[in-house]
């Protein structure tokens, strides 16, 4: 290749990713953009205490040692704040060089699969819908990026047996495990890649590299803090999962919406003539126009996502068959690369299945890359003619067309989620200049109400006062709060709508279809006013609710929880207050500020509730001291695990006594 060549290639990939950071940094901040913004601003704030606060992402407040978010993109977007203030298209311009490195590494990766079709498989895959509306300002982007690079340069090390390239390598992949731990691939593909190739000492100094970089980081934070962030995590990890049946079931849908440009590489690949990929490509737009008429996503992704396993399945299987055919010492390299690719892919699925929390479109990134890689290899074998390539390249645009409508359409999403606060907040300052504007969101709708003067509510502590007013979204995810049966009045309301019948928000970042028919508005937002002093309670039923304070028994925000559990105890249904009197007294000396209310529960007139009650306080131990005389009285109910319940609860209260006495008078 010619130096004007080379030059002309690597023009064009930055050029490439000069086009998607334009793309993403038109975009509002947008669905978890907010979550990393907060914790960015921390970092600025507090650059050598990067969990010391607290941060109100879900119900309540929680520390952010609950978080799972490691450290290195917030600190990347921290030096973006430090550099352009409040900017947030500025902050994802700060983003150029992961892109630059991810289009990169993605070239150069295809460079060595698929060598003739390099050039186009990047751009395919860059402006593809899988990764173009996926970089917004969250961790999947720079995550992918520094695993992809880790890997390129790696093989590129395997090949000089340099030991450098390694070290690189492994300093890469170390830093994609500080980004997301789904990076945590890494490492056994460059293991895998090192056996295979007969450089597994060179793997193994890699891996120890990547290790080096992640353990010293989680060692300095459990110095810091006592505790290790991933490994918090890992103990909280499942209690998000959906079930795995869903997420397997999501596999198809997802995979067919991002990855169409397999299936037509295929069919390139096997077609001498133009006609078949022309005709497959029409089919594709007909299918997904047919979702804004119908709400037939489901059925039609599903077909897509099986005609993509059946199309990457029969391009493995001729790539294997070509192999056998030929030379086996000229091809004993080629079949161990086509093996690589195949366990890549098969490491992509088994992640996604055994980590996922749900299905979402950024987490087919890998498995969308290295299809393609796969499909490519097949292609690059077969389109060898100028003209062939030719309609490699028309499959790119058609791809490129595809990722730029996701875009368009999910930027046109997040400017309504952008626009929606502030159009309520002058709605309601028309009425009433002075009021007080509250608000339930999270997502890009929280940081948005925020500028435009709202506060946000936390549920059962908030107290509203008469003549404030509430602004509430629907499709927002936001805290749950009731606003049937409480001192509130739905004045008005903002509709969102249009007439284009799709949507990715939220399906495409929380769903199993990230594009979908859309049947009612893209966002109302509801304006009630407050008629009468009141705190807003948590609206889940007592199942949930104690379902989401079950697993989180270690957790510093669980005292936020209480005063909804606390309330439960008054509930009309027996069964509902003693499983709210059983979850206080798992919560121990969190659940102190419950103590009066289970002491209520005392005499409660069910005597299983009257028990749990009893039992809980024993749980709660010191705190609970000024329950003791109602104890006391309860050891002689007629309700005989009520009278042992409030024996052990004594002896459980007198034995923490005894033990913090002690503290108590060398503290004096």
């Amino acid at each position: 290749m010619s130096f004007s060549e080379h030059r002309r290639r690597w023009l064009w990939i930055g050029g490439l990713a000069l086009l998607v950071t334009a793309l993403n940094a038109l975009k509002p901040l947008y669905i978890d953009d907010p979550y990393y913004w907060e914790r960015a601003r921390h970092i600025q704030e507090n650059p050598l205490d990067p969990n010391g606060y607290v941060w109100y992402w879900h119900q309540w407040p929680q520390p952010s040692m609950e978080d799972s978010t490691p450290p290195l993109v917030p600190y990347w977007l921290a030096g973006s704040l430090a550099l352009f203030g409040d900017d947030p298209a500025a902050w994802k311009f700060g983003l150029f060089p992961f892109v630059l490195l991810f289009c990169a590494s993605v070239f150069a990766l295809a460079q060595r699969f698929a060598s003739s079709l390099a050039l186009p498989l990047t751009t395919g895959i860059a402006l593809g819908p899988a990764f173009l509306p996926g970089w917004n300002a969250m961790l999947d982007g720079p995550t992918a990026a520094l695993t992809l690079a880790a890997l390129a340069v790696f093989l590129a090390a395997a090949d000089t047996n340099s030991r450098r390239g390694a070290l690189a390598a492994g300093l890469l992949a170390g830093l994609a495990l500080q980004s997301k731990w789904v990076s945590a691939i890494g490492p056994p593909l460059i293991l895998l890649w090192g056996l295979l190739m007969g450089r597994l000492g060179l793997a193994l100094l890699a891996a120890a590299a990547a290790g080096a970089v992640f353990v010293g980081w989680e060692l300095l934070t459990w110095f810091q803090y006592g505790d290790s962030l991933f490994l918090w995590n890992v103990m909280e990890a499942n209690r998000w999962r959906w079930e795995l049946s869903h997420l397997a079931l999501a596999l198809l849908p997802l995979l067919g919406a991002l990855n169409i440009g397999a299936t037509l590489i295929v069919i390139a690949g096997v077609s001498p003539a133009r006609w078949p990929v022309w005709l497959a490509m029409a089919a594709m737009a007909g299918a997904f126009s047919s979702i804004a008429w119908r709400p037939v996503h489901v059925p039609v992704l599903m077909g897509m996502g099986v005609v993509l396993f059946v199309a990457t399945g029969f391009a493995c299987t001729r790539l294997g068959s070509e192999r056998r055919a030929g030379d086996a010492d000229s091809t004993r390299r080629a079949r161990r690369e086509d093996g690589f690719l195949l366990a890549w892919l098969a490491l992509e699925i088994v992640q996604y299945l055994a980590i996922s929390p749900n299905a979402a479109a950024r987490r087919m990134m890998g498995a969308v890359l290295v299809m393609t890689l796969l499909t490519g290899r097949f292609a690059a074998a077969h389109c060898t003619s100028a003209s062939r390539r030719r309609v490699v390249w028309q499959v790119t645009g058609f791809v490129a067309a595809v990722g730029v409508g996701f875009a368009l359409l999910d930027l046109y999403e997040a400017r309504i989620t952008m626009r929606a606060p502030a159009a309520a907040a002058e709605r309601i300052r028309a009425v009433a200049p002075d009021a007080n504007l509250w608000y339930v969101g999270h997502w890009g709708f929280g940081y948005y109400a925020d500028r435009a003067g709202m506060r946000p509510v936390f549920p059962d502590h908030t107290r509203l006062r008469e003549g404030d007013w509430l602004v509430v979204p629907d499709r927002i995810d936001k805290q749950e709060v009731e606003t049937r049966g409480v001192s509130l009045r739905r004045e008005d309301h903002i509709v969102f709508d249009d007439d284009l019948a799709l949507q990715t928000m939220p399906n495409y970042y929380l769903g199993s279809s990230p594009l979908e028919h859309r049947s009612r508005p893209r966002l109302v937002v509801h304006l009630y006013r407050v008629i009468a002093d009141t705190v807003l309670p948590t609206s889940w039923d007592s199942d949930h609710l104690a379902g989401w304070v079950r697993p989180r028994s270690t957790w510093a925000s669980i005292p936020w929880a209480v005063p909804a559990l606390e309330s439960r105890l008054k509930n009309r249904d027996a069964r509902e207050r003693r499983l709210m009197a059983t979850v206080l007294g798992e919560l121990g000396a969190y659940a102190a500020e419950a103590v009066p209310a289970l002491e209520k529960g005392l005499g409660d007139r069910e005597g299983s509730v009257r028990t749990a009650a009893a039992r809980a306080l024993g749980q709660i131990g010191a705190p609970a001291e000024a329950a003791r005389p109602a104890l006391e009285t309860l050891q002689d109910d007629d309700f005989q695990s009520a009278r042992k319940a409030a024996r052990e609860a004594i002896q459980a209260i007198d034995a923490a006594l005894a033990a913090r006495s002690p503290t108590l008078e060398s503290d004096s």
